[in-house]
């Protein structure tokens, strides 16, 4: 009795390790057919099932993809800018609710440095998402993604098939162009934003924050990386706040524009946003193409 028993279990060990390697080989077939496609087909992927799959994809573009040229690092503000109106000559790495400090950490470790960096500087107070940060540059996914390109983000297959969709179905940049501002929803979230900024920041976090940029400027110079400053237009009532007013005063004497060059957002007529802070496409476009020039 004993010893069948133990053959018994001797079979249902030999069967668990077939279907085990089975599995494993039907896995790695999948894989590789899955990313063979992937590669050939090169499906363009531009919509993410949330704005945090939509902030890795960006990382992972810049550090696995073969781009070059200069990064745009920053929040939502410069993350809304058409990759259209800055040309293949500019990644756009802003990320959403994040400060350009979260892109400009990961600039500054990536294996490959830009030869130009554009820095959103209107939430250097937001301090970096470290997290974030190290997942994109822990070196046993990192190498995973860069050798097998169907680990990253943009091979999810549901954001695969959100961009489809999108494809056939989201509206052109010709019929973003005739955006207009919504007077009242404007009128309410500048309310709220003008409150938030009613008082100047605390100054020793706003020097922290000062120090934190110079160093990671200090990081890209030493690695041969030009680095170029941008303040996003919002709001004129905005720009006017005390929070605003200290944020730009300390930018301009820790970075002089005599010395450090500035992406020129001056014009006759004042930029329109969303919801005070936010442009709309067509005015976001023509700040991407102010940096596109720029940077040309």
């Amino acid at each position: 009795m004993p010893s069948s028993t133990s053959s018994s279990n001797d079979e249902a060990r030999l069967e668990g390790r077939r279907f085990a390697r089975a599995a494993l080989l039907w896995g790695l077939l999948f894989i590789g057919c899955y990313t063979a496609w992937f590669v050939l087909a090169a499906p363009t992927v531009t919509t993410f099932q949330n704005h945090s799959a939509r902030n890795i994809s960006r990382a992972e573009n810049f550090l696995h993809g073969d781009l070059g040229g200069a990064v745009l690092v920053g929040s939502s503000l410069t993350q809304l800018i058409p990759a259209e109106a800055l040309g293949d000559g500019v990644y756009n790495m802003g990320f959403s609710r994040e400060s350009a400090l979260t892109g400009l950490s990961i600039v500054a470790q990536a294996p490959n440095a830009p030869t130009m960096v554009v820095i959103e500087a209107n939430y250097i107070l937001r301090e970096a998402n470290e997290a974030f940060v190290s997942d994109r540059l822990a070196p046993l996914t990192y190498h995973l993604k860069d050798t097998v390109p169907v680990f990253q983000v943009a091979a999810q297959p549901m954001n695969i098939v959100l961009s489809a969709l999108r494809a056939d179905y989201g509206r052109s940049s010709d019929q973003k162009m005739k955006d207009q501002v919504d007077p009242e929803m404007l009128q309410v979230m500048l309310k709220t934003r003008l409150a938030d900024f009613a008082t100047p920041p605390e100054p020793q976090a706003l020097d922290n924050a000062i120090a934190t940029l110079k160093g990671h400027v200090n990081t890209l110079r030493e690695r041969g990386t030009q680095v170029l400053l941008l303040l996003m237009p919002v709001e004129p009532a905005l720009e006017a706040t005390p929070y605003a007013e200290a944020v730009r005063t300390a930018l301009y004497e820790a970075f002089p524009r005599e010395r450090v060059p500035w992406i020129d957002t001056t014009r006759s007529a004042p930029y329109r946003t969303t919801d005070s802070e936010h442009l709309l496409f067509a005015d976001a476009w023509d700040i991407g193409q102010r940096i596109a020039r720029h940077v040309s």
